[in-house]
């Protein structure tokens, strides 16, 4: 069994570092969206599938429980967003599980804003090519997370297709070259 001594336990959090709308992560194959209105948001999480890996999407809706920190509904994690370009998320015991940061936006949270918004249809453009991999992923993307309704979805992603394996070693090949 791990040693869970070290975990990094939820501290306390700060009212000025509230969620931020459009915050986006993109990177190791991994892609992080928040949707954030009023007291309510929704979290997207989605791993693409890779030859020795299915991938999985993760969408579900959150409450602020006070400014600067969200609960899901359903696993009943925590969020915190501590500066403009880093998420973490907690487990419901509060140990830290996760913590997704975007070097490609600023720290300061007013500046953070202005850059999600400029970047804004790039990355749902790129989520929603992830997305396609499933027609349920993708619906409830646009019915439920667009319109912040209260929900939970979880599935995993088809395997690569044979060609979609080919694209991939070919890509990782031409990254390893460069």
């Amino acid at each position: 069994m791990p040693d869970l001594s070290n975990k990094e336990k939820l501290g306390e959090v700060s009212a000025e570092n509230d969620l931020i709308d459009l915050f986006y992560f993109d990177g190791n194959g991994v892609k992080v969206s928040l949707t954030v209105a009023a007291d309510k948001a929704c979290f997207v999480y989605v791993r693409r599938s890779t030859p020795d890996r299915v991938g999985e999407v993760e969408i579900e809706s959150l409450r602020r429980e006070k400014l600067g920190l969200w609960r899901s509904y359903n696993t009943q994690r925590l969020l915190t967003q501590p500066a403009g370009n880093k998420l973490k998320v907690y487990s419901s015991s509060e140990e830290l599980s996760s913590t997704y940061e975007n070097p490609a936006v600023s720290q300061e949270t007013l500046v953070a804003v202005k850059e999600l918004k400029e970047r804004e249809k790039s990355f749902k453009l790129l989520l929603r090519q992830d997305l396609r991999a499933s027609d349920s992923a993708r619906r409830i993307y646009v019915n439920q997370c667009q319109k912040l309704s209260n929900f939970y979805y979880k599935e995993e992603l088809p395997p690569l297709t044979e060609k979609e394996r080919k694209d991939f070693e070919k890509s990782v090949e031409k990254s390893t070259e460069n």
